[in-house]
């Protein structure tokens, strides 16, 4: 008698099986269930095939769902780096602004010295102020002109 094992299941997997011819037995001996040794046998390799399918799955689903977290991980990154750009160039404008209306400030104070506003705003203001923008104390260096 041939056992069948069902080797097309098994062979689509590359697992070579060997079937036996048994010969000399009327019967075939049964198990508990009531399962002949050939028939025990191919469940168990089903068993053990349906493992490997099952680790196989899992190790392409964990795949997919590393890539999937890799790019959404990217997307993320990219945004948070555009808008970073995005208020770097906003405060650049920014910057700019203010050292244009620095630059005006320098050359009203420059002026200012130069034509004797200085001497007139004496007249207006606490001497202490006057004197501090006479001599440039307390007026930052980026500012003052002396």
């Amino acid at each position: 008698m041939v056992v069948d094992l069902g080797v097309r299941l098994v062979e689509e997997v590359g697992v070579e099986v060997v079937l036996l011819d048994r010969e000399g037995e009327a019967e075939a001996e049964c198990d508990a269930e009531g399962d002949t040794q050939g028939e025990a046998l191919g469940d168990g390799l089903a068993l053990v095939l349906g493992l490997e399918l099952a680790e196989a799955l899992g190790l392409e689903l964990a795949e997919a769902l590393a890539l999937a977290l890799g790019e959404a991980l990217a997307d993320a990154l990219a945004e948070a780096l555009a808008d970073a750009l995005a208020d770097a160039e906003a405060l650049a404008e920014v910057l700019a602004e203010a050292e244009a209306l620095a630059e005006v400030v320098v050359e009203g104070v420059g002026q200012g010295r130069s034509d004797g506003v200085v001497d007139a705003l004496g007249l207006a203001l606490p001497e202490g102020l006057v004197e501090a923008l006479g001599d440039g104390d307390g007026v930052p260096d980026s500012v003052s002109m002396s």
